[in-house]
């Protein structure tokens, strides 16, 4: 297992994967192909082409949406990502799949070995993470790294941006992404599916569900293990990095979840969900120049659980009531060590390091539709959040707050074709307990925090085909428990009197059908961040810093999504993200890891009835460098995908990623893998 790749001797292992890849693994893709031209010889002419996507619905209850005859506005803005499009275009995780979308822009935060994204600018603690609705972001400081979180079990991914529904709850300030997980649709359905790729890499994954006359189940369990990924042949070799395979990039991915629901009508429905991910992984050393960056860093847990229940009963004929309870669990280890041999733990106070973080909450929505022309929400939210640290062998640090939010969201369908929607929230804050982790200190103050959120938007459809729409929405963000008493291993100051950011957003755009076959979702926007919590240096006369609301920001820009899809034979996809930062307080202070210009583009043509052709380009424009604040270049990388669709539901893949093997970084010092390969089947029933 892992941690046996993590704790050996990493030039050794490297040795040795080096032999694996000349050998077993090429013969391995040397069999498989054999295997694959036979089964093509005989049973092309047996069967119908199958699509290898598993046939499987959404699960509405886990959707942030309204119940009713007609939908609201809040839930045309989104922006959409399904089950069969990440299968298509291979992506593991949620971070992959989500920059495929416009306004999404994939990032690494090499030095804790993070993926993650910024959504129009908006950082990872500004646009929380959910899981059919339930909120999964770690209580701490509001992170979660999506490199985590695996696609296979997922039916749909669902991205708000600025503009999202009051549902939603509190600290929305630049949207929500909502993971939502299968829910069948047949008697007996499902999908296995295996497969190798470049870093003695393997995947394994399993969803099975059935729907029967007054309830339903769910279950999948997938597996991702590698022991490292390729570099460039570009890559310029350095001390900490010698090229090749990546030192230190092991890791291990498990995930099992499960879901069960009763469903005594068509309209009513109680379901029990459960989550359970457990991940290990490596930190890949920084190979930049500057001093104080290269790090030892392995982290033998990083684990989450998350089990909620939600359900949907009719009140009469026009209301409803929908109550959503849940816990989430988390734990995350990390062992320092003194060098690249990794056979040494680092002591002293900040090492090593365990937190063990939870939140339990709930929310109760309701709906009617009794008023002529009228549908109206409210919801009310309270979470729970507990914070438990503890370094080396010393106390237990602990930290709670307590989070309410109560919104209400009333739509107006003024005409046919008109709806005005108005939403209004209001969100409280207060800080229960934090611990004193620096005793030289005086003890530090609880302090409570409220917000205001109001949003309002018109929604006119143009018939069938689409809809225009235009919003104005005031959004906020509470500091989290990092950002108000973190101590920043001595070099920072504690605030815990920081406010809440607030952000303004104004957007105008199109979603729909602009020609037979071609779809498009489009959106100019401009938002203002005020209070924006910036870290400020030389604090008291010292060296240290400190968070504090000094800064207003503004993001603007595009963002353009378009699909064409001629019949059965070729479809064709490109978003495209256009983002401009300005920091009004600090002109000179620029944005960083987030590029001016980025997107995707993909083909799916269909050569023969048994052959696709899938090729992909991803590309994005230089962005300024986290580490050093200069510029990190721009990039563009191909990749090549071939689908072969047998009988009996099974298709078989094979491609390559990172096709004229370029050497780029997403973040200074942390370069990304170079020409690589994967190959997979998936069995559909």
């Amino acid at each position: 297992m892992i941690n046996d790749k993590l704790c050996g001797l990493d030039c050794a292992s490297k040795s040795r994967r080096r032999a694996t890849r000349s050998g077993k693994s090429v013969t391995g893709w040397g069999l498989g192909m054999s295997v694959l031209t036979a089964t093509l010889a005989q049973a092309f002419d047996d069967d119908k082409t199958n699509e290898a996507a598993l046939a499987s619905g959404v699960f509405k209850l886990g959707t942030v949406s309204v119940y009713g005859a007609q939908p609201a506005g809040a839930d045309l803005t989104p922006v959409q990502l399904d089950a069969a499009k990440i299968s298509l275009l291979e992506k593991r995780d949620v971070a992959e799949a989500l920059a495929t979308l416009p306004g999404v822009t994939l990032t690494r935060f090499g030095g804790r070995n993070e993926t993650s994204v910024y959504v129009r600018g908006f950082g990872r603690n500004q646009t929380p993470i959910f899981i059919d609705g339930v909120p999964a972001y770690v209580p701490y400081d509001g992170y979660v790294d999506l490199g985590r979180f695996t696609t296979y079990d997922i039916a749909t991914i669902s991205v708000a941006k600025g503009f999202s529904s009051v549902l939603y709850g509190p600290n929305t300030m630049g949207g929500a992404i909502n993971l939502v997980s299968r829910q069948p649709q047949k008697a007996f359905e499902g999908q296995l599916a295996a497969g190798f790729f470049s870093g003695d890499g393997y995947e394994a994954s399993l969803n099975v569900g059935t729907k029967q006359q007054s309830w339903y189940a769910q279950l999948g369990v997938s597996s991702t293990e590698r022991d490292s990924f390729p570099l460039s042949d570009g890559f310029v070799p350095v001390a900490a990095e010698d090229g090749d395979d990546r030192e230190n990039a092991a890791s291990e991915d498990w995930k099992f979840s499960a879901k069960v629901a009763y469903t005594p009508n068509p309209s009513d429905e109680y379901a029990i969900g459960f989550v359970r991910q457990e991940g290990e992984k490596g930190t890949p050393p920084y190979t930049g120049a500057l001093s104080g960056y290269l790090k030892y860093w392995r982290w033998p847990k990083w684990n989450k659980q998350t089990v909620y229940y939600v359900s949907n009963t009719k009140l009469g004929e026009a209301s409803y009531l929908k109550p959503r309870f849940f816990y989430d669990w988390y734990e995350n280890a990390l062992d320092q060590y003194n060098d690249a041999t990794f056979t040494t733990l680092r002591t002293g106070f900040w090492a090593p390091s365990h937190y063990s973080d939870h939140s339990y909450g709930a929310s109760i929505e309701a709906g009617t539709e009794l008023l002529p022309a009228n549908t109206l929400k409210l919801a009310a939210h309270y979470k729970l959040d507990h914070h438990d640290e503890q370094i080396t062998n010393q106390a237990h640090y602990l930290y709670e707050d307590r989070t309410v939010s109560v919104g209400l969201e009333d739509t107006w369908h003024l005409a046919t074709a008109l709806d005005w929607l108005l939403g209004v929230g209001y969100d409280w804050r207060k800080a229960l307990r934090a611990d004193q982790v620096n005793p030289d200190n005086t003890p530090v103050r609880l302090t409570s925090f409220d917000g205001f959120t109001p949003q309002t938007g018109l929604f006119y459809k143009l018939g069938d085909t689409g809809t225009v729409y235009t919003t104005v929405a005031r959004k906020s963000r509470f500091p989290t428990i990092k950002d108000r008493y973190s101590y920043k291993f001595n070099t920072a100051f504690p605030n815990p009197d920081l406010k809440q950011e607030t952000a303004v957003h104004y957007e105008i755009g199109y979603s729909g059908q602009l020609a037979a076959g071609f779809t498009t979702q489009a959106s100019l926007y401009h938002s203002r961040i005020h209070d924006s919590i910036q870290s400020v240096g030389k604090v008291n006369g010292t060296t240290r810093l400190q968070n504090q609301n000094v800064g207003t920001v503004e993001n603007c820009g595009l963002d353009l999504g378009l699909e064409y899809a001629a019949g059965e034979a070729i479809k064709v996809g490109t978003s495209y993200t256009y983002l401009h930062q300005k920091n009004v307080t600090s002109p000179a202070l620029k944005a960083t890891d987030t590029p001016e210009h980025s997107g995707s583009l993909y083909a799916n043509y269909r050569v023969l009835h048994w052959l696709s052709v899938i090729p992909s380009l991803d590309y994005s424009s230089w962005r300024y460098a986290y580490t050093d604040g200069t510029k990190t270049s721009g990039f563009a990388t191909a990749g090549l995908k071939l689908s072969f669709h047998l009988p009996h539901g099974i298709t078989a893949n094979a491609g390559v990623g990172s096709v004229f093997d370029k050497d780029y970084q997403l973040q200074d010092g942390y370069p990304e893998a170079g020409r690589n390969w994967f190959a997979n089947v998936r069995y559909t029933f």
